[in-house]
Order: C-alpha cells, then sequence, then structure tokens
C-alpha cells in the first residue's frame, strides 16, 4: 500500500462520517418537509411505513439472503445447472433494469 496505515485509515472514517452526514441531512429535511407540509397523522403514517419498511428489510429480508446463500452454494456456484440459469437470470436482470 502506497499510503500510511493512518492516512488509509483517517481517510475511510472521514469519508464515512461525509455519507452519514449527507444521509442525515436529507433524513431531517424529508422529515421537516413531511411535518410541515403533511401535518399530523399523515407524518405518524409515513414515520411507521419507513419503519415497517426497515423492519421487513432488516429483519427478514438480508437474513433471509444470507441464509440462502450459505445452506444453497449450489445457487451462486458455475459448476452446476442451477448456478448457471442463476447467473443467467442475474445477468438479463441487471441489463433490464439497470438505470
Amino acid at each position: 500500500m502506497w499510503r500510511g496505515e493512518c492516512e488509509f485509515w483517517t481517510r475511510v472514517v472521514l469519508s464515512w462520517m461525509f455519507n452519514l452526514f449527507i444521509y442525515f441531512v436529507c433524513a431531517v429535511a424529508s422529515l421537516t418537509y413531511g411535518i410541515i407540509k403533511f401535518q399530523g397523522a399523515a407524518t405518524n403514517f409515513m414515520l411507521i411505513g419507513w419503519g415497517v419498511a426497515a423492519c421487513q428489510t432488516y429483519l427478514v429480508l438480508e437474513p433471509l439472503q444470507i441464509i440462502i446463500i450459505v445452506f444453497l452454494p449450489c445457487i451462486v456456484s458455475e459448476e452446476t445447472r442451477c448456478g448457471r440459469c442463476c447467473l443467467r437470470i442475474k445477468f438479463w436482470y441487471n441489463e433490464l433494469f439497470t438505470p
């Protein structure tokens, strides 16, 4: 590595802090807009929706994907028919739905 260890980790920490700051600013701006524009019950429904979506993502979908990848390695292996089929599906999905 041509950069020093301290410089490398300083840059990593600063870049993540910048990303989290941008996320925080956007979250505060959208919440402020929601509170000002939609007052009361609509804002509560929005926050509940965000909470439910976050719970579904981090408590159901992510662990399920990890379990599938760990316990069914044939899905991600090019050596089996199932793996090659899944890789072709993944390729076409990425080709069709990329921005």
